[in-house]
């Protein structure tokens, strides 16, 4: 039987457990612990050297846009997204060029990983959440991390396959309830809807496709409208 209110810890008692010169990695997108990430810098005053590998941050952290936190949290990303571009001037955000596949893989090769934040639905009767809407690197991550926090919150979704991790294997975790969040449409400007048409105008019916985030490929795909059986 598994005792899940054991498990469960404050925010502030998680972020009690960081040490200096820990590496830190965030589930991906959507599935980013929010709570954890949106508090992570209160304890920048007496912490030096943390390092958060991430992908695809959603939200605009104080540890990467906030200039004060420079010299005690450093960023690795897989995904150079908009906000870590526009806080690249900061000085402590790095790229991490990858095979998205295999990130996690080659990352655990080189890197050791202290702790592992992320989201999670609450468990069913048998004791298993589910990663909901990410695993690219997750679960990989979860089966070598020194120490594993997941955020429980009611509104992710639960999805099957090789998503589920049984309680067993998590250390600790924080009760959430915060809204999904969502990645907005990007609005077409008139060079966005040209290039679209101009992609657009390569691909032929039957043609399997894959589209990528932004205006451009929702201008691609504003143009295909009239194409037939794309996969």
């Amino acid at each position: 039987m598994i005792d899940y209110k054991s498990k469960i810890i404050s925010v502030e008692k998680a972020l009690s457990m960081v040490k200096n010169n820990d590496v830190i990695v965030s589930g991906m997108m959507a599935m980013e612990p929010q709570l954890f990430l949106t508090k992570l810098h209160t304890i920048g005053h007496d912490k030096q050297n943390i390092t958060i590998t991430n992908c695809l941050p959603m939200s605009d952290q104080e540890i990467f846009t906030n200039e004060a936190y420079a010299k005690r949290f450093n960023i690795h990303s897989w995904f150079y997204s908009s906000a870590l571009r526009k806080s690249a001037k900061n000085g402590n955000i790095s790229f991490i060029p990858n095979h998205l596949h295999l990130a996690g893989k080659h990352r655990l090769d080189h890197v050791k990983t202290n702790i592992y934040v992320g989201v999670a639905t609450p468990p069913d009767k048998h004791g298993f959440v589910s990663l909901s809407l990410s695993n690219v690197y997750e679960k990989k991550i979860i089966e070598q991390a020194e120490l594993v926090i997941l955020e429980i919150n009611p509104n992710a979704p639960r999805t099957f396959g090789d998503l589920q991790v049984h309680l067993n294997d998590i250390d600790y975790l924080i009760e959430a309830d915060y809204p999904i969040p969502e990645l907005p449409d990007a609005a077409l400007d008139e060079k966005d809807i040209k290039i679209g048409q101009n992609i657009a105008s390569y691909i032929n019916d039957r043609d399997c496709i894959q589209l990528g985030i932004g205006g451009i490929p929702n201008a691609v795909a504003q143009a295909l409208i009239n194409k037939k059986d794309l996969g």
